[in-house]
């Protein structure tokens, strides 16, 4: 098989001095990519393009596919942030939005590691191109994280709220 990985610097619409470094993996790199469908791998909290599985996952896919760093993480300059999904959205469609301009392809497959199945579930609900996709892959993804937050801080300053006589409540 001709498979070609190339390393893509995606410019980015809202921060100017952060293009989203990518990996784009071609099956047929001699054939044209319009109207080709394309696999999005979106990585979690802590990692990047290469981490886990993601990479073997690209490289053993029969589909073209994409995966990238959010910005501040790996090779994608900025300030890495916990819980900046909104930003990792944006990104997304960037992404999303220079894969069809430039190259013509058509997202059919999604798949996201832990915080990226957050980002993409909500790419799918929240986009046009989203709607159109035929798989999603949730690997590790949390679906209920205000709730889990919602706990994970209430452990960290529970002593303190106790300490200052706060009354806690909760409703989980």
């Amino acid at each position: 098989m001709d498979r070609v990985s190339s390393k893509l610097y995606i410019p980015h619409t809202e921060e100017p001095h952060c293009p989203i470094a990518g990996v784009l993996e071609r099956l047929a790199p001699h054939e044209g990519t319009q109207g080709r469908k394309i696999a999005l791998i979106l990585h979690g909290t802590l990692g990047h393009k290469d981490y886990l599985f993601l990479k073997r996952l690209a490289l053993r896919l029969p589909i073209d596919s994409f995966r990238f760093d959010f910005r501040g993480n790996h090779e994608t300059p900025g300030i890495w942030k916990q819980g900046a999904m909104d930003e990792d959205l944006v990104d997304l469609r960037i992404v999303v939005e220079y894969l069809k301009k430039e190259f013509g392809y058509v997202v059919d497959l999604v798949v996201g590691h832990s915080r990226g199945s957050i980002v993409g579930f909500n790419w799918l609900c929240t986009s046009e191109d989203g709607k159109a996709v035929s798989a999603f892959v949730n690997a590790s993804g949390r679906y209920r994280m205000k709730v889990r937050l919602r706990r994970h801080l209430a452990c960290l300053f529970y002593s303190s709220f106790q300490r200052r006589k706060y009354t806690v409540r909760s409703s989980w």
